[in-house]
């Protein structure tokens, strides 16, 4: 009788599986698996033959091997293939570098890059979003060409939160779509590429880099966070010198914000980037064994809805 080692991704678990009569060798079965019925994992915690993960439930009698032998012939149905995705977040204060630390992770993994401030800087480029925050805001916003005076908008709505959440609603949900897309397209890259794709290519990883993360129920999205730590000093520093702001306005839009200690407590890992980006390259590669055991997920068990809130992920699946 042919056995392989199935290991459960999330909690990690092992158990033998045969390959004929789908007779449960041994392990621990925390799911109460019909022993007759082969495997049945759900998406959140997908099951794993070598470096697949599979959802559904495969027919009768069908064990690990089984599976094994259908991908190698290339008969493996693909509906019940989850390459799914693994999300990461960045959080951080304003100027703690993290599009920087999410820019080495996405080479590291590799990983798509998506840019929440790359989205909203394609709107402001767009005349008809340029014209309806000018309205919104009662004009002088923009110039004779139509280019939007980004650094008047930025005094106004700094310095009343009624008119930044005013903002927020104009561009939020645009940037959201944007993202929601992105992390799609990513998961169909890492289907087309093969079963094992969400394992070793890089269309399995996504690097959510979004400002609000935290604020905005983002983060719900992801995986694993990571909190990139500088010192204030440094931040305001390396904000005021890129932007050409003075330091009220860094500590106006740190203020927008949640608090640093808020974002640091939810973070599963901390990145400091008060040196060079080659420090902080050497710290990203330490988290990588970490980052590389994440069991996917799809994006239809944690966002289902482009236009809704990603979905709170149970504790206990």
């Amino acid at each position: 009788m042919a056995h392989i080692r199935l290991t459960w991704a999330a909690p990690r678990l092992d158990w033998d599986m045969s390959d004929n009569s789908g007779v449960f060798l041994g392990g621990t079965d925390p799911l109460g698996f019909l022993r007759d019925e082969g495997i049945r994992p759900s998406d959140r915690n997908p099951a794993r033959c070598g470096n697949a993960f599979f959802t559904g439930a495969l027919p009768k009698g069908q064990g690990c091997s089984k599976i094994e032998t259908l991908v190698a012939s290339g008969e493996f149905d693909s509906s019940t293939v989850q390459t799914g995705l693994r999300v990461l977040g960045v959080l951080g204060g304003v100027g703690s570098g993290k599009s920087t630390a999410a820019r080495i992770l996405a080479e590291e993994l590799p990983a798509a890059h998506l840019d929440a401030d790359a989205e909203v800087a394609r709107l402001f480029a767009d005349s008809k979003v340029v014209e309806q925050i000018d309205q919104a805001f009662g004009g002088g916003l923009k110039s004779p060409e139509g280019v939007l005076d980004r650094a008047e908008l930025g005094k106004r709505v700094f310095a009343q939160p009624e008119l930044r959440r005013q903002l927020e609603a104009i561009l939020h949900p645009a940037v959201r779509r944007a993202l929601w897309n992105g992390l799609a397209e990513t998961e169909a890259t890492a289907l087309a590429s093969g079963t094992t794709a969400a394992v070793s290519k890089p269309g399995g990883w996504a690097i959510l880099d979004v400002p609000l993360l935290l604020e905005n129920g983002l983060s719900q999205a992801c995986d694993f966070l990571i909190f990139v730590r500088v010192p204030d000093a440094i931040r305001a520093d390396r904000a005021c010198a890129r932007h050409n702001w003075e330091l009220a306005t860094w500590r106006a839009r740190e203020a927008a914000q949640a608090s640093l200690a808020e974002k640091e407590s939810v973070a599963d890992a901390t990145l400091v980037n008060a040196s060079g980006v080659e420090d902080l390259r050497a710290a990203v590669r330490e988290l990588l064994p970490r980052l590389r055991a994440l069991p996917p997920r799809s994006l239809r068990d944690r966002w289902p809805d482009s236009e809704k809130s990603p979905v709170v992920a149970d504790p206990n699946a």
